[in-house]
């Protein structure tokens, strides 16, 4: 579509500032070469996933013309600041440059419409592909590979490689990024070194425990496959589970027995939603775990990637969900019907969860045996603030931890305002504590003075805050970290055949009214090429613009293919508030086979085949109930 269009890439706003990079960068400077932009905020859990992906894109075609460019189009007011990206940049181990895009102004130009979303520029300056959502490694290195054999056969590519400096990431003395915390009952506090991917544990004396993770050394050392360490709890002394965002997992770690062992996840990441019917904790794979409860009987996991809570068994080794259907937005309701948007910190307190609801910058309540949600401290994908008093009154922005004084007050990181507030379950009031940190994500109460201790992750430290809100940075035995660990090279290849990026996207609009609305679609495997009947496919169903506004009834379906065209119906919720019509949008990702058109021996070649399409709705209170889109890839 795009090479038919020959749509050429807007350049960048030569006032923006750069992050990496010497100079301001131009696409025109980039001819030649196939520039692949990372439409990014550093909030965004998804956009987290589509790092190492770029990595490993770099890494593949290094020595080629192939240059990798970072788009920070923050979302909350906190993410505006240039060096806040940069602490992001670190963190997420970005070693490209990246374009701080004040007002949006690269954002509009390039028509993004939701994060992450990448967008693929050929050598001669075109546009060959846009494609929002986390993408499919094998089809953006099959995509990347094409257009690099197509300038290379049109005598377009450049005849040396634009380099940027990209310095590998190295590792420091004291903590790297901590973000969470846990404490027993007897005084042992553990926090994640994420940023060294290990986790340490002091005693009440401050005298190091252990250190758990990769090469852990000999020194007080439990070897453990972490990567990216986030949620921790203790269940008695000697038990400490830790939630791994990044080979989304959870592990066991026996203090005692020196030992740690996986509980729940694959080690690879989940593609759909965990189900609500029971299955093997270690057979299913999640989608970054970054928070976690644990009791005798249960371990309570906030599944940020795949906005759900969900409860492993720890008698039958078996994980369901407990509440969210996947979908990200804000729904109350049961378990099965209600929504959350990258939950990143969770307790236990009696019957209920307390989830701390990072997109939406909410405090939600979540029954322990039924999964009925109610949200507390309200607010949305785009609506947040910083406002202390009673709940139905107050605002927090992007809330990351949570803990409990185990007498009726949850301390809430107020992540991205740089607070610590104290919200009383009691009264149903919230107030702030303290505040100038720089992105707290992690507390744990020690001692019986209502004592908080918190993780500053953007400051590389553990700051102990008093009950009168009184700052002291906390001075622990902290061992040498491990080396830096070497990333595979992957080779991102793919197999030939019916590999589409992105290559249709819909350009009419059927509007669609408030309620229950039903969307049918219609797909097409595109020129030469039609769905081979019988065989199954699976479906994806993201929700890319306007989140809070549409909630699909599922985010994935099976089934088998029928001859021709495949027909869909996605049965929606949709609420439209008064004013002019807004513009929402869905992404339909479907793996199935293709057959070749004809009637000669060619048209039994099958193919595997996976598409992408990109479907505009737009939301009118006077809109229909069934609306229709045909798209023809």
């Amino acid at each position: 579509m795009f090479e038919t269009l020959a749509i050429h890439a807007p350049d960048f706003d030569p006032t923006l500032t750069w992050l990496g990079a010497e100079t301001p960068i131009s696409l025109r400077a980039l001819r030649g070469h196939v520039v692949v932009l990372d439409f990014f905020t550093s909030c965004c859990v998804n956009c987290m996933h589509v790092a190492p992906v770029l990595h490993r894109l770099e890494d593949r075609f290094a020595g080629e013309p192939v240059v990798v460019l970072g788009v920070h189009t923050g979302k909350f007011d906190h993410e505006q600041e240039p060096e806040v990206v940069r602490a992001a940049m670190e963190r997420m181990g970005i070693r490209h440059p990246v374009l701080v895009d004040e007002g949006m102004r690269t954002w509009h130009a390039f028509g993004v419409r939701s994060w992450p979303t990448l967008v693929v520029v050929r050598p001669d300056g075109t546009l060959a592909a846009v494609a929002p959502g986390e993408p499919d490694e094998a089809a953006l290195g099959a995509l990347v590979k094409g257009e690099l054999e197509r300038a290379r056969s049109r005598g377009l590519l450049a005849r040396e490689p634009h380099a940027y400096l990209r310095e590998s990431v190295t590792s420091t003395q004291g903590l790297r990024f901590p973000t969470k915390l846990a404490s027993s009952a007897r005084g042992l506090l553990a926090v994640s070194d994420t940023g060294h991917g290990r986790v340490l544990v002091w005693g009440p004396s401050g005298a190091l425990v252990a250190a758990i993770g990769p090469r852990a050394g000999e020194f007080h050392g439990i070897e453990a496959d972490l990567e990216e360490p986030q949620g921790l709890a203790f269940v008695g002394e000697d038990e400490l589970f830790v939630c791994d965002a990044r080979k989304h997992t959870v592990v066991r770690v026996d203090l005692a027995a020196r030992t740690a062992t996986i509980v729940a996840g694959t080690g690879a990441m989940g593609l759909a939603p965990v189900a609500f019917e029971a299955s093997a904790a270690t057979e299913t794979a999640l989608r970054s775990p970054w928070d976690l409860a644990a009791t005798e009987d249960a371990l309570y996991v906030a599944l940020s990637g795949s906005h759900q809570i969900g409860v492993v068994d720890r008698s039958r080794g078996m994980i369901r969900a407990l509440a969210g259907t996947g979908a990200e937005s804000r729904v109350d309701g049961s378990g099965r019907e209600a929504t959350f948007s990258q939950t990143n910190g969770l307790v236990r307190v009696g019957e209920h969860l307390y989830a701390a609801d990072s997109e939406s910058s909410s405090l939600r309540a979540v029954h322990a045996d039924t999964g009925e949600t109610a949200t507390l401290v309200y607010g949305s994908l785009f609506a947040w603030g910083d406002h202390d008093g009673a709940f139905l009154e107050a605002q927090l922005q992007h809330p990351m931890g949570l803990a409990s004084d185990g007498r009726g007050t949850l301390a809430v990181c107020d992540t991205y305002n740089g607070a610590v507030k104290l919200a009383s379950l009691e009264t149903q009031e919230i107030r702030t504590l303290s505040r100038g940190l720089s992105e707290v994500t992690g507390a744990a109460f020690v001692g019986t003075e209502g004592t908080l201790v918190v993780a500053e992750a953007n400051r590389h430290r553990l700051v102990r805050i008093a009950a009168t809100g009184n700052q002291e940075p906390l001075a622990l035995e902290v061992p040498a970290p491990p080396p830096p660990r070497l990333r595979p090279n992957h080779s991102l290849e793919a197999p030939d055949g019916a590999v589409r990026f992105f290559d249709e996207v819909l350009t009419s609009e059927p509007a669609a009214g408030p309620g229950s609305v039903s969307l049918e679609v219609v797909l097409h495997a595109g020129a030469h090429h039609h769905f081979a009947e019988g065989a199954p496919y699976t479906l994806s169903v993201e929700v890319s613009r306007r989140s809070d506004l549409v909630v699909p009834a599922f985010t994935a379906q099976q089934g088998k293919l029928t001859a021709g065209a495949l027909t869909l119906t996605l049965p929606l919720t949709v609420t439209v508030p008064e004013g002019p019509a807004i513009a929402s949008e869905l992404v339909l990702h479907v793996r199935a086979m293709a057959c070749r058109d004809g009637d000669d021996e060619t048209s039994a070649v099958c193919e595997p085949f996976t598409g992408w399409w990109r479907v505009p709705l737009r939301l009118e209170r006077s809109g229909a109930a069934t609306v229709r889109a045909t798209a023809v890839g």
